[in-house]
């Protein structure tokens, strides 16, 4: 990361929703939807050679080696709602370089279904999860039903797909009350039936998924201590409105293929009240501050979390929403005499994107990590701290 070669991309037309994934250090992936139609595409690159075996260079324009459009005919009443795409990369993985799209539709029993759930603004039949994949570096696709949603709930973006080192596929959803784990042992064909993630009497939505190593596991959404619909102004209260529900950033991690899962909040409150997940159906003032921004990464190297949010906070208005992170900070490395990590607890350190951003740091508890040095903790936590201040006063 430390220079860039900026390459614009042809073969891209109008488009939304643009969704990046990488295949070792040439081989990039960007599906999209196509404007006007939101007609989902998903289009090949090498960034390495131009053509002939040229090198890639600062500035030249790269053309994908192919595009595809996921077809609408392979999977009846499939639209064009799908979220972020991931791709196997795993060596130990017998479906290394299969690629991964979540997706969603209303489903259909009979062609009559297609013009109900058209003329609904929800799914009458129930919202059907699918997962796209591609065996073949993203020529044609093959699709899958992961989960149904009996409740019918349309939320954008709803779901999202990731792998660990071992070739398992994990799917997470919501229904705007809960959040839900599929996981899958066989590339994506077959599915475990839904877990709900979240506790009983807490609302969950917008989860976002990442693997590991194997068997490990990471799920983090917005969570609330209320139950229900995270729509309801009844419910969670009037959005930014003081007395509402707060709403955080949760972390679930396992590390045996998500049987077993340690749950923990990892911000302060982000956002209060009334949480949309209908896009530009939002009615009520403030309540999609949020928008659908989140991600969740696992390093490589060290097995720590890092998690990029949205959040609204203090003053709760969208025009001062900002992308805030959290990042796991693990302890002090303890000898045992065989060189082994003795630490198994992590913290993370928190930063919003502009002065007075609610966060902070909090303990871990139940949730291994291993890593870094207090002292680096330490200077890392001086440089933020120095860095906030001197925005403080920037902004004044």
């Amino acid at each position: 990361g430390k220079t860039w070669n900026v390459n614009p991309l042809g073969g891209v037309p109008a488009q939304d929703r643009p969704w990046l994934a990488a295949d070792g250090p040439c081989t990039v992936y960007v599906a999209y939807h196509q404007l006007p139609a939101f007609s989902p595409f998903v289009n090949a690159y090498d960034t390495c050679t131009v053509g002939n075996g040229v090198p890639v260079s600062n500035g030249v324009a790269l053309d994908p080696t192919h595009s595809t459009q996921l077809s609408l005919s392979s999977f009846p009443g499939l639209s064009g709602s799908f979220n972020k795409l991931t791709v196997d990369t795993s060596p130990k993985s017998k479906h290394r370089h299969a690629i991964y799209i979540p997706m969603s539709l209303c489903q259909v029993a009979s062609a009559p279904d297609l013009v109900i759930n058209a003329n609904s603004s929800g799914c009458p039949k129930g919202t059907q999860y699918i997962v796209a994949v591609s065996t073949d570096r993203g020529q044609t696709f093959t699709y899958h039903p992961v989960a149904l949603d009996k409740s019918g709930a349309t939320l954008v973006w709803a779901a999202t797909v990731a792998t660990d080192a071992a070739g398992r596929v994990y799917y997470t959803w919501s229904d705007s009350h809960n959040v839900y784990l599929d996981v899958s042992t066989d590339g994506g064909v077959h599915w475990t039936k839904p877990r709900q993630l979240n506790g009983a009497k807490t609302a969950a939505v917008y989860p976002t998924v990442a693997g590991g190593s194997a068997g490990r596991v990471d799920v983090a959404w917005y969570g609330a201590d209320r139950k229900g619909d995270s729509n309801s102004s009844k419910i969670m209260g009037q959005p930014s409105v003081k007395g509402s529900v707060p709403w955080k950033v949760m972390l679930a991690r396992s590390t045996d293929g998500g049987k077993h899962f340690a749950t923990r909040a990892v911000t302060g409150p982000i956002h209060l009240g009334e949480l949309c997940t209908h896009g530009s159906g939002c009615a009520d003032t403030n309540s999609r501050n949020l928008l659908d921004d989140f991600g969740l990464v696992i390093s490589p190297t060290t097995g720590h979390d890092s998690i990029t949010y949205t959040a609204d906070r203090p003053d709760g208005t969208a025009g001062h929403a900002f992308t805030g992170f959290v990042s796991e900070v693990g302890p002090a490395k303890r000898s045992s005499g065989h060189g082994s990590t003795g630490g198994t607890h992590g913290r993370h350190h928190s930063s919003g994107g502009r002065s007075g951003a609610s966060g902070g740091s909090s303990s871990g508890r139940g949730l291994a990590a291993t890593g870094l040095s207090p002292a680096i903790a330490l200077v890392g936590l001086g440089l933020l701290t120095t860095g906030l201040l001197l925005r403080r006063r920037t902004v004044r």
